[in-house]
C-alpha cells in the first residue's frame, strides 16, 4: 500500500511540473504578429498586409470588380480592425490629377 501511495505521488508531481512548464511556455512566449508583406489573389479581391512605420500592421484590400482600395490598421494593444480610408485605386497613381 505504501508504494502504491508513493508512485501516485510521483504521478501527481510529474503532472504538476508538466502543467506548470506549459503555463510558463503560454505566459513567456511571445504571440506571432502576421506576416508583414503577404499578398492572397483571387478574381475579385487582393489582400496584401505590410508593416506600417508606428508600429502597427496594415491590412490592404482591393476590390477589383469596383477599383476600390481600403485600408484597415491592427495596433497590437487593441483586437480590433480600424478602418483609415477608401478611395478608388486610380487615385494611388495619379490617374485624377
Amino acid at each position: 500500500m505504501k508504494n502504491e501511495t508513493k508512485q501516485n505521488n510521483a504521478t501527481i508531481l510529474a503532472l504538476i511540473c508538466s502543467a506548470a512548464a506549459l503555463m510558463a511556455a503560454v505566459f513567456f512566449v511571445s504571440p506571432s504578429r502576421a506576416p508583414a508583406e503577404e499578398a492572397v489573389k483571387d478574381r475579385d479581391y487582393q489582400i496584401v498586409t505590410a508593416a506600417v512605420a508606428s508600429g502597427s500592421e496594415g491590412l490592404y484590400i482591393l476590390d477589383n470588380r469596383t477599383g476600390q482600395v481600403a485600408v484597415y490598421l491592427y495596433e497590437p494593444g487593441k483586437p480590433t480592425l480600424q478602418l483609415k480610408g477608401m478611395q478608388p485605386i486610380a487615385n494611388a497613381f495619379g490617374a485624377n490629377r
